[in-house]
């Protein structure tokens, strides 16, 4: 049996400056393995744009169902299929590795050796405390291909058992997380010390205080999403150039971790609270700019709150959100993304008022967590 396979999932027809970064680092450092992209049917593989002085001794493309590349959901149930895993069962292990994972040394062996069935970066959040779990994120994966074949055969009664069972359905690295905390499912996970020398994506139990000393775990997780203060001076040490934290006018590292948690802490409030799905005297109808990652989630709560969502803008998908089309949009029109401030502006030169017209993904949660500490 060979020993690992690296998986890249790709769907995008193009990539951003960050995820190429991502795209090359990971080329480079497994140059000399198996990889392999999981791609949607049909993929255009042109976009990858990977320098000509790094061929691939050894290259795969294996295509999937469109359908399990539109959305976080949809990439999960991926994840957890066993027609994806069935497709390396001649690999002890896959290693995950998505376009915001950066791997700074090729260091599979030494984690396989240690016999463990999943390993990524420790992970905090309600969701994480929910399942009593901290390890681990999904992005950057490495995972026992018998081992998940075996949790993925008691699927349906495993999710049975858990009140989370609609979480894994839509983060399918909680599903994991949460095989590895039961003492009864056969599925060995390592410590959150182990995880953090695998791979980082939050300071988990002070695990950023190793990077002070040097000391790099084999790879990171949303490195240009969540801590691109972090990760700048470290990436830039290999060799690649990055803008300014400043120049980059869609991170705000506070605001950023800010937004998160107040998603999180809505979630679970909606999770729990059974009393009215309803939220008095706020929106009844509403626009949403935006259908990223954010985006999604925000038309998650507002569908969980029955807020009926009229009109979906987004640039990246096709639905350019043109002066007239706005104009005839349901007001107020929602900014599901921290890349704002362009938006903010086109909307003022159209005469939008800001708190009427349209109301940026902060404020929109400030009003419904202000709504439910009330009830």
């Amino acid at each position: 049996m060979k020993r690992v396979c690296v998986i890249i999932p790709l769907h995008k027809p193009q990539l951003n400056y960050f995820e190429k970064i991502s795209l090359i680092q990971i080329v480079r450092v497994f140059n000399k393995r198996q990889i392999c992209f999981v791609t949607p049917v049909g993929f255009n593989m042109d976009c990858l744009d990977i320098p000509k002085d790094m061929e691939l001794e050894d290259i795969r493309r294996i295509e999937y169902d469109s359908k399990h590349f539109v959305s976080t959901v949809s990439y999960s149930s991926l994840m957890l299929s066993s027609e994806l895993y069935e497709s390396f069962a001649d690999y002890e292990y896959v290693l995950i590795c998505q376009l915001d994972a950066f791997p700074f040394a090729d260091r599979i062996n030494e984690f396989c050796d240690m016999g463990l069935d999943y390993i990524g970066a420790p992970c905090e959040g309600p969701e994480w405390v929910r399942i009593n779990a901290k390890v681990g994120n999904g992005g950057f994966s490495l995972r026992k291909t018998e081992a998940v074949l075996r949790v993925l055969a008691r699927k349906e009664e495993i999710m049975k058992s858990s009140n989370s069972s609609q979480k894994f359905l839509q983060y399918e690295d909680l599903f994991f997380g949460y095989c590895g905390g039961r003492r009864d499912i056969d599925f060995n996970v390592p410590d959150v010390y182990t995880a953090a020398c695998f791979a980082m994506q939050d300071n988990v139990e002070g695990s950023y205080e190793k990077l002070s000393f040097g000391d790099l775990p084999m790879g990171c997780h949303g490195w240009y999403r969540i801590n691109y203060d972090v990760w700048k001076p470290i990436i830039e040490s290999c060799g690649y150039k990055l803008p300014e934290v400043e120049e980059v006018d869609w991170f705000d590292g506070a605001r950023n971790a800010s937004l998160w948690k107040k998603i999180s802490e809505l979630e679970s409030i909606l999770d729990t609270d059974i009393s009215s799905r309803l939220v008095d005297s706020l929106y009844s109808e509403v626009s949403i700019w935006g259908k990223g990652e954010i985006g999604t989630r925000i038309i998650g709560l507002l569908n969980k709150i029955d807020i009926t969502i009229r009109d979906i803008f987004d640039s990246k998908n096709g639905v350019v959100p043109t002066e007239a089309r706005l104009k005839e949009a349901t007001k107020p029109i929602i900014i599901s993304t921290i890349h704002d401030k362009d938006i903010k502006k086109e909307l003022r030169d159209y005469d939008f008022i800001e708190g009427k017209d349209f109301i940026c993904v902060d404020a929109l949660l400030e009003d419904i967590l202000r709504t439910y500490s009330m009830k």
